[in-house]
């Protein structure tokens, strides 16, 4: 039931897909982030000019050509990172066309794992590219009280103070929702009926051990599903922020998305709160609401 995912929607004007190289092949560096309309970006290399995009591998011979507001940031394999558009000047590194320089060499592991769950983005994006917000996802039509952030009945935090949201679909308003440190009631971070189907907590103090997340209706309906929060992020997360540059917060998402069997899918919904106004990343956390997790 998927439609062809369909190309040129942005993150800052543009969608991460998978790269049309195989993986795992000699790269000289890969795309980063690109701004523009869709096409005002193409690569060259032997035949006829196609579309660049987001996290694409780069090789040696590659060409970019740039036309009108178009801009790519690229990052070599050597480390360096270059804003390439239609002309030199402030803010751009080099006109086109350019020649990418530089021997192939393998691409990081990072690169490959995110490009990997920027294709299940692109597939996600092709079903459903209206731009909805989570919100409007999740809007209540009674039926039965699920918790899609934590499909499979466990989820993965990361410790500190910090705000904290969560979103459910069905039930009968108003819901109770609870998150109980392992001990009892009496150390309940969060607690309050509530009648839509989105919920944020503020300065919520989250330490590392075992959790556990409730769900009330009105009609008694409950679920329970077990959080663990861990003292940092795993390494791949932290490793993809660094690798993403401007970007590294979607970056650090998507390795998050896949990390684990979904169970840091909640984690991941929560850091791009600050995004949802863009189209992508709004589908994004409304695939991931929705208890849709990559590679299932």
């Amino acid at each position: 039931m998927r439609r062809a995912w369909r190309a040129g929607l942005v993150l800052g004007m543009t969608v991460v897909t998978a790269a049309p190289r195989a993986l795992g092949a000699q790269e000289a560096g890969h795309v980063q982030r690109l701004a523009g309309p869709p096409g005002a970006v193409v690569r060259r290399h032997g035949g006829a000019p196609a579309p660049l995009r987001l996290l694409e591998a780069l090789a040696p011979g590659d060409t970019l050509v740039a036309t009108g507001p178009g801009r790519a940031h690229v990052r070599l394999a050597s480390g360096r990172a270059l804003w390439v558009c239609a002309q030199a000047g402030p803010g751009c590194d080099a006109g086109s066309p350019w020649a990418v320089p530089g021997a192939g060499r393998a691409p990081s592991p990072v690169v490959l794992a995110v490009r990997q769950v920027g294709a299940w983005l692109a597939a996600v994006m092709g079903r459903d590219s209206s731009g909805r917000t989570v919100q409007a996802v999740l809007a209540r039509g009674g039926g039965p009280l699920r918790l899609p952030l934590v499909e499979g009945g466990e989820a993965r935090l990361v410790a500190g103070r910090r705000d904290l949201a969560l979103a459910w679909t069905g039930g009968t308003s108003p819901v109770l929702a609870r998150l109980v440190r392992a001990g009892g009631a009496a150390d309940t971070l969060v607690g309050a009926p509530l009648t839509d189907s989105t919920a944020r907590w503020a300065g919520v103090r989250l330490l590392p051990g075992e959790y556990r997340l409730e769900l009330r209706d009105a009609d008694g309906r409950t679920l329970r599903a077990r959080v663990v929060v861990e003292a940092a992020l795993p390494r791949s997360a932290r490793e993809a922020r660094r690798a993403g540059g401007e970007d590294g917060v979607l970056w650090e998402a998507l390795a998050l998305a896949g990390e684990d069997e979904g169970r840091w899918a909640w984690e991941a919904w929560q850091r791009l709160a600050a995004r949802e106004a863009e189209p992508d990343v709004a589908a994004l956390r409304a695939a991931l609401a929705r208890g849709e997790r990559p590679g299932r």
